[in-house]
Formats: structure tokens, C-alpha cells, sequence
């Protein structure tokens, strides 16, 4: 679906994203949120696009993949534990 999407926002010249996982059940490792930030070129996004994840948990538990996107080079991915904050941030 993420490959199918982006190239439809591609198609349309979106660099901006919010990613919502409020109604997920996140359990993630720490592990898994490295390899997933360490792959986001592999799905298709880039280091100019605005990417927003929203989650219903403990949003401090995912600071630590916020940092290892940032450490990576993708300087444009935060993390929100809600959806109008991320909103708001994704349109600055």
C-alpha cells in the first residue's frame, strides 16, 4: 500500500505526509523502528518530504525513532501524539 500511495502523491507533486497510527496497536522494538527509518528510500520517500507519524501511545517511547531518522538524514520526520499538532506542523 506505502509504494501504491506514494506513487500516486508522486503523480501528484505531494512532498508532504501524515502518517496515522491512532488506531493501531503499535509493538515496535526499538530494532524495528531503526530498520524502518533506515529504509524509508526503499519505500519511496525522500529526505525533502515532511512526514508527520501520529500514534496513540506513549509518544516519548518514540522519541528514540524520531532521533534515528534524524541522525539518518531525514531531518523532516516528527512524531505527534495527536493529530491536530501534527496537522498544524505538516502546513509550516
Amino acid at each position: 500500500m506505502v509504494v501504491a500511495g506514494l506513487a500516486l502523491a508522486r503523480a501528484k507533486n505531494c512532498k508532504r505526509f501524515i502518517v496515522n497510527y491512532c488506531d493501531a496497536v503499535l509493538k515496535d522494538s526499538r530494532f524495528d523502528s531503526y530498520e524502518f527509518n533506515s529504509n524509508l528510500d526503499k519505500l519511496g520517500m525522500k529526505r525533502t518530504d515532511r512526514i508527520a507519524i501520529v500514534i496513540n501511545q506513549d509518544i516519548e517511547a518514540h522519541r528514540f525513532a524520531e532521533m534515528v531518522a534524524n541522525n539518518r538524514g531525514w531531518n523532516l520526520i516528527k512524531y505527534f501524539s495527536n493529530k491536530n499538532s501534527a496537522e498544524t506542523w505538516i502546513r509550516e
